[in-house]
């Protein structure tokens, strides 16, 4: 195992959330899960709204794994699986959050 390049990657996907994120949130926007909460707009609790997300990501992986060609959109394999690597972060994060509102 390349443990530069296991590195390498997680700097990859935080620079991708970084930019990802003020494109859904905003530049100025304190809270970095915004685009996630909306799912509360809908009655689904931000945990399992991520889940969702987490549920579309896996689907478009499982149908660029039976045909590449599915790509129409440029998101590659790698790319889907990069934003299902930050989904899980942001996930844990949300659930932290969630045990610390409920520890007070």
């Amino acid at each position: 195992m390349n443990k530069n390049r296991f590195f390498e990657l997680i700097e990859d996907m935080k620079t991708m959330w970084i930019n990802k994120n003020a494109g859904y949130a905003g530049k100025d926007n304190p809270d970095p899960y915004a685009n996630f909460r909306l799912s509360e707009w809908f009655g689904v609790p931000v945990s399992k709204g991520v889940m969702i997300r987490m549920s579309d990501k896996f689907r478009r992986l499982s149908n660029l794994a039976k045909n590449p060609s599915n790509d129409k959109v440029g998101e590659s394999m790698k790319d889907t699986l990069m934003d299902m690597a930050v989904y899980c972060i942001i996930l844990i994060c949300l659930l932290e959050e969630e045990n610390q509102k409920e520890d007070k």
